[in-house]
C-alpha cells in the first residue's frame, strides 16, 4: 500500500471512531453558539432548508432533492449543496430557490468548516424546518466525517430555532461508532427516520431508540412526465414488435469490488435469445464510479442487433420513470432505479451494496430479488425474474396498494 493511501485509510479510520464523532459536533456547537450570540433576531425568511446529498453526475441524489422541493411548499427554499453545479433545479422551483456551498461544513476539518458552521446557523435561524437528505450517507460507510457532520448539521439547526430533521436513511449493521454517537446525541433535538424496517431495527440496536420508520423519500416525488424523445421512439416500436423491454443497469461502484462484466453479458445475451429488447441505463457517472464506463464493457454486438439500446448520458429523474413505465423488469445496481421502477409499478432485481436494499424488499415482500454481487449471479437475475413471470410469459407489476403505501410512509419523514 502506497503512503498517501495508509494516511487516507488511517484518517479514515480514525474518523470513525466515537470519540471523533463527539469531538465534531462539540466543536461545531462552540463555533455556532458564538454565531448564534453575535446575531439579530430574523424573520423566518425561508419555508425550509435543505441540506444536499452529494449530486453531481447522480440521478439517484437528484431525485431525492426533487422529492424534497415538491414537499417544500410554496414559501421560499435554500438549498445547501457541495455547490451550484452539483445540482439541476427543476424550471418550476427556480425562482423561489437560493443555492449555497456547504462543501466545507460536510467535508472538511478546520478554518473553512467553521465558515460552513457560520453560514449554517444563519441560514436555519431564518428558516422553519432544516432538512438534511439521509440516503445512504448517515452511516459512516461511506464517508464517517460526512456522516457526522450531517448529524451535527441536524444538531446545529434545532439550537438554532429550526425545526429539523434527517429524512429516510439506511443503517449499515457496520455503523461507525462515530455515527452512532452522533445519532444518539442528536435524535432529542431532530427527528430521524429510516427507510426500511430493517434499518429502523439495526439503528434501535445501537441504541439510538427515538428513530422512527417512513420510506425511501422518493417514493414522495411528484415530478412532471417528461420523456427522451429518441429513446421513446425506440421503446415504442419493440413493443410494436411485441417484445418485452429490461432495462439493465450496471453500478460502477460494485465494479470495484466483483467483476460483473460476465455476468451482465451472460444476462443480456439470454434476454435476447428470449425476445426481449435490452435498454443500457447508466444512474451514476463520476470519476472512479462510473456506470457509463462499465456499460461500454457489456459487448453485445453479437447478439443484439436493433433489440439493444445504450443509453450514453444520464437521463433526469422524470425521464427515468417514463423509461420504467415502458418497461417489464429493471436489472440494476442502484438503489434510486429500482425505486423509480417501483414507482412507475415495474419490479426491479438488484444488486445488493452496503445492505442498502434488503428492507425495501422487505416492505415488498419480494426478497428473493435482491441479489448478491457474486460468481453466478447472472444465472440468479434469469431465476428471479423466472418467478415474476406468469404462465403467458408477461411479467407481473408491482401491486397500486404497495406503491401507494411506500408513498404514504415516506411522506412520514416530512411531517
Amino acid at each position: 500500500m502506497k503512503f498517501p493511501s495508509r494516511v487516507k485509510s488511517l484518517g479514515k479510520s480514525l474518523l470513525g471512531t466515537g470519540a471523533a464523532g463527539a469531538i465534531i459536533i462539540g466543536i461545531d456547537t462552540l463555533v455556532a453558539a458564538v454565531e448564534i450570540v453575535r446575531m439579530r433576531r430574523s424573520q423566518r425568511e425561508f419555508g425550509v432548508t435543505i441540506v444536499a446529498a452529494p449530486g453531481a453526475g447522480n440521478i439517484g441524489d437528484q431525485a431525492l432533492l426533487e422529492a424534497c422541493l415538491d414537499q417544500a411548499g410554496d414559501g421560499r427554499i435554500s438549498i445547501l449543496a457541495g455547490g451550484a453545479e452539483a445540482l439541476k433545479i427543476p424550471a418550476r422551483f427556480q425562482e423561489r430557490v437560493d443555492v449555497v456551498s456547504s462543501r466545507a461544513l460536510l467535508y472538511s476539518i478546520g478554518p473553512k468548516r467553521f465558515q460552513g458552521v457560520r453560514t449554517l446557523v444563519r441560514l436555519a435561524h431564518r428558516s422553519k424546518h432544516v432538512w438534511i437528505i439521509g440516503a445512504d450517507t448517515m452511516d459512516g460507510a461511506y464517508n464517517p466525517l460526512a456522516s457526522v457532520s450531517r448529524f451535527s448539521v441536524a444538531w446545529l439547526a434545532s439550537i438554532a430555532g429550526a425545526k429539523s430533521r434527517v429524512l429516510g436513511f439506511s443503517w449499515n449493521d457496520r455503523a461507525t461508532r462515530s455515527s452512532i454517537v452522533a445519532a444518539k446525541f442528536v435524535q432529542r433535538r431532530a427527528l430521524l427516520s429510516v427507510r426500511d424496517p430493517i434499518s429502523l431495527r439495526r439503528i434501535r440496536g445501537s441504541g439510538v431508540h427515538l428513530a422512527t420508520l417512513c420510506a425511501d423519500i422518493v417514493f414522495s416525488r411528484v415530478g412532471q412526465h417528461v420523456e427522451e424523445p429518441r429513446l421513446t421512439k425506440w421503446c415504442d416500436a419493440q413493443i410494436a414488435e411485441g417484445r418485452q423491454i429490461a432495462v439493465v443497469n450496471a453500478s460502477g461502484l460494485i465494479s470495484s469490488s466483483f467483476d460483473q462484466i460476465s455476468e451482465y453479458e451472460y444476462v443480456v445475451e439470454n434476454l435476447i435469445e428470449k425476445g426481449w429488447s435490452v435498454v443500457l441505463l447508466p444512474h451514476v457517472s463520476r470519476p472512479g464510479n462510473d456506470d457509463i464506463e462499465e456499460l461500454s464493457k457489456v459487448r453485445v454486438d453479437r447478439v443484439g442487433g436493433d433489440q439493444v439500446f445504450r443509453v450514453p448520458e444520464l437521463l433526469s429523474p422524470d425521464q427515468v420513470v417514463s423509461l420504467a413505465g415502458r418497461a417489464s423488469v429493471i436489472i440494476t445496481g442502484r438503489m434510486h432505479l429500482a425505486v423509480l421502477g417501483i414507482l412507475s409499478g415495474t419490479y426491479p432485481i438488484t444488486m445488493s451494496t452496503q445492505g442498502k436494499v434488503e428492507g425495501l424488499y422487505e416492505v415488498l415482500g419480494a426478497p428473493h430479488l435482491v441479489i448478491e454481487p457474486e460468481a453466478g449471479c447472472g444465472k440468479k437475475i434469469l431465476d428471479a425474474l423466472g418467478e415474476l413471470s406468469r404462465p403467458d410469459g408477461q411479467v407481473r407489476r408491482v401491486p397500486e396498494l404497495d406503491v401507494a403505501r411506500l408513498a404514504n410512509r415516506a411522506e412520514l419523514a416530512f411531517q
